[in-house]
């Protein structure tokens, strides 16, 4: 099963072509996914490839907001090793999530940031963007992989 959560504006989706990545390789639900594209409204929605079927669902809004409020805590995949597919609630982050505020996921000991609970992070170090290293425990992120395509960037821990 894949999931993803996507934004599609009056231009259409937007990171297009990193959402159907992260949906595979299926024929079937690639097209359904151009199907879905060429008709969808602007908004946000959640999409979950389950076999052949692509399941759409609406969402009132997104998770992640400008000034958005932040908190800390462990991340809940430390058992995981770098990066894996988004996972669809329920799932390990259910516990570290809450509505309006982005938690920062840390290492055990709390020196390394990971991840947030509701995207990716990167950084600025006054140079170039900071990605946080492969190996990290983390979802694959859609933004993150458009970023470090398209701009300069170094990887290193947050």
């Amino acid at each position: 099963m894949s999931y993803t959560t996507l934004r599609v504006v009056e231009t259409g989706i937007w990171l297009y072509e990193e959402h159907a990545k992260r949906l595979g390789p299926n024929p079937k639900i690639q097209y359904a996914f151009e199907a879905f594209a060429a008709a969808a409204t602007p908004g946000i929605y959640a999409l979950t490839a389950k076999g052949d079927q692509l399941d759409v669902s609406a969402r009132d809004r997104s998770m992640l907001f400008d000034l958005i409020p932040l908190t800390y805590a462990t991340s809940p995949v430390l058992n995981r090793n770098g990066l894996f597919e988004k996972r669809v609630s329920p799932c390990e982050y259910d516990a570290v999530r809450q509505a309006g505020i982005a938690t920062l996921l840390t290492s055990a000991d709390g020196n390394e940031i990971y991840e947030a609970s509701v995207a990716s992070v990167l950084a600025w170090d006054g140079t170039s963007l900071v990605a946080v290293p492969t190996d990290r425990p983390r979802t694959a992120s859609t933004a993150e992989a458009w970023i470090t395509r398209h701009f300069k960037f170094r990887r290193s821990p947050l």
